[in-house]
């Protein structure tokens, strides 16, 4: 029985991608650094700070005053 390699490379590659996220975020006195999540607008800002709580650092993308229609990063 041929297993194609798609069936073996998805999986795989899916469980390194989410588990990426969780090697070096301990420092070695022990204290976790928080994770910076970059987000294009104000309203996405304060729901990841909802839902993170105190572990994320958010950063918003369009300055305060730009409008996010014609911004260009």
């Amino acid at each position: 029985m041929c297993i194609s390699m798609k069936m073996i490379f998805l999986p795989l590659a899916t469980i390194v991608l989410l588990f990426s996220g969780c090697i070096g975020q301990e420092h070695v006195n022990g204290q976790q650094d928080k994770m910076r999540v970059v987000v294009t607008l104000m309203p996405q800002a304060e729901f990841v700070k909802s839902v993170g709580g105190g572990n994320v650092d958010v950063i918003v993308m369009v300055p305060p005053g730009a409008s996010p229609h014609t911004y260009e990063p």
